[in-house]
C-alpha cells in the first residue's frame, strides 16, 4: 500500500478473509465483498500508467485551495473552488432513497465527491484536509470506509478518484457557521453567494450525474 495508499480500504475484505485461513492448502469461499474490492483492483490497473507520485508533505486545508462543499438535504447542494462552482438540486436516485437509507451524512458526501469529480486532478500529487460539519462524514473519510449501505458507493468512488488523480484527502470536522459560501449556493441564495464570492464565475460548472458519482 506504499505504492497506491488510498487503496487500504479495499483490501480490508480481503485481509480479513485471508486471516481466516490457517494454512497455504486451506480452501476458503470468496465473498460477495471480496469480489467487489477485487473488481475495484482490475478496473483501477486497466486505467493506471503504472506511475506514482511522491506526496507532498505539506497538507493543503481548504483555506490554501478554497474548497467549499455544503448540503441542504431539504433544498440542493453546491461547491466552490477558486471562483468556479455549481449549484444543483438533488439526483432522484437521492431523493427517492427510503427513509432508512436516507441520512444527513449522505447528502454532506455527495457534493464532496462531486468536487473531487470535477477538480480532482488539479490536485494531483498533494494532501488535502476538507472541512465537514459532519462528524460522521469525517470519521468515514479518514477511515475509508462506513458501516451505511448507502455512503458507501459514494465513499467508494471518493476514494477511487483520489487514486486515479492521486492525491491524498482527509477531513477535519468545523461548525456550519464558517462555511458560509458553499451554505449560500446549497439554499440557491446567490444574491449572498454573489456577496461572499464576487470573483466567482458567470456561470455554474456542470455537475456530474449520479451515476458517475457512485462506485457499485
Amino acid at each position: 500500500m506504499r505504492i497506491i495508499p488510498q487503496g487500504r480500504p479495499f483490501i480490508s475484505h480481503l485481509l480479513s478473509l485471508a486471516s481466516s485461513a490457517h494454512a497455504l492448502e486451506d480452501r476458503i469461499s470468496i465473498t460477495d465483498s471480496c469480489r467487489n474490492e477485487l473488481s475495484l483492483w482490475i478496473s483501477f490497473l486497466k486505467q493506471w500508467n503504472g506511475l506514482s507520485f511522491f506526496y507532498s508533505n505539506l497538507v493543503s486545508s481548504p483555506i490554501d485551495i478554497q474548497l467549499y462543499t455544503d448540503a441542504a438535504p431539504s433544498v440542493g447542494f453546491g461547491g466552490f473552488l477558486r471562483g468556479r462552482w455549481f449549484a444543483s438540486t438533488w439526483p432522484p436516485e437521492l431523493a427517492d432513497l427510503p427513509q432508512q437509507l436516507s441520512s444527513s451524512a449522505l447528502f454532506e458526501l455527495y457534493p464532496l465527491v462531486a468536487a473531487a469529480s470535477l477538480w480532482g486532478k488539479e490536485w494531483s500529487a498533494t494532501s488535502i484536509v476538507v472541512h465537514c460539519d459532519n462528524e460522521a462524514i469525517v470519521h468515514c473519510i479518514n477511515k475509508g470506509r462506513s458501516h451505511s449501505p448507502a455512503l458507501m458507493p459514494l465513499l467508494r468512488r471518493l476514494i477511487w478518484i483520489s487514486a486515479c488523480d492521486q492525491f491524498i484527502i482527509t477531513a477535519k470536522h468545523i461548525p456550519g457557521s464558517k462555511n458560509q459560501i458553499a451554505d449560500s449556493l446549497s439554499r440557491f441564495a446567490f444574491q449572498k453567494f454573489r456577496s461572499l464570492a464576487p470573483e466567482a464565475d458567470p456561470l455554474p460548472t456542470p455537475v456530474p450525474p449520479y451515476s458517475e458519482l457512485i462506485f457499485p
